[in-house]
C-alpha cells in the first residue's frame, strides 16, 4: 500500500509541473500571437499617442514641474531658424529597385537616408500609378522631403495596398 501512494503522490506531482509549465507555454505562445496580430494598430497609437491624449484632455508631462525648473535655471537661448529641407525625387530610385529587385539606400531631403527594398518599391509603384496629377506631386514630395514625412509616405502607402 505504501508504494502505491507514493506512486500515486509522483504521478499527481509530475501531472501538476507538467500541466503548470505546457500551461505558461500555451499562454505565453497565446500573448505573442496577440501582440504579432495586432503589430500595426500597436505601432499607430505609439505614433499617435500625442493626438490622443490632447483628444482626451490630457495635456502636459508627467516630469512637468522638473521640466519648468530646467527651463528657469537654463539661460534662454535664441531658437535657430532651420531651412525647409528640399524635397528630392526619388521616384527614379524606386523604378530601379523595383525593376534590379534589390535593396538600395536613397538619400532624403533632409540628408536623412533610408533603406528602400523591392517590395515597398512594387507598392509605391502601384500607389503611384493610381494618384491623379496633382497628388502626385505631393506624393513625390512626401516622400522625399525629410524622413517623418517619408515615413507618413510609408504608411499611406502600406494602408492603401493592404488586402
Amino acid at each position: 500500500m505504501a508504494i502505491a501512494k507514493t506512486v500515486k503522490r509522483w504521478v499527481f506531482w509530475t501531472h501538476l509541473i507538467l500541466g503548470l509549465v505546457a500551461g505558461i507555454f500555451i499562454f505565453l505562445m497565446s500573448l505573442t500571437g496577440f501582440l504579432l496580430t495586432y503589430e500595426r494598430q500597436f505601432i499607430e497609437l505609439d505614433e499617435n499617442v500625442d493626438d490622443i491624449m490632447s483628444q482626451l484632455g490630457v495635456t502636459g508631462n508627467i516630469n512637468e514641474e522638473e521640466e519648468e525648473k530646467e527651463k528657469e535655471e537654463a539661460p534662454e537661448k535664441k531658437p535657430v531658424e532651420e531651412e525647409e529641407p528640399t524635397p528630392i525625387n526619388l521616384m527614379k530610385d524606386v523604378v530601379n529597385v523595383a525593376k534590379s529587385r534589390e535593396m538600395t539606400t536613397v538619400t532624403l531631403g533632409d540628408g536623412i537616408e533610408v533603406k528602400l527594398d523591392a517590395l515597398t518599391a512594387d507598392k509605391i509603384m502601384d500607389v503611384y500609378g493610381n494618384l491623379n496629377d496633382e497628388n502626385r506631386l505631393k506624393f513625390i514630395e512626401l516622400l522625399g522631403k525629410e524622413e517623418a514625412t517619408h515615413k507618413k509616405a510609408l504608411v499611406f502607402v502600406y494602408k492603401q495596398t493592404e488586402n
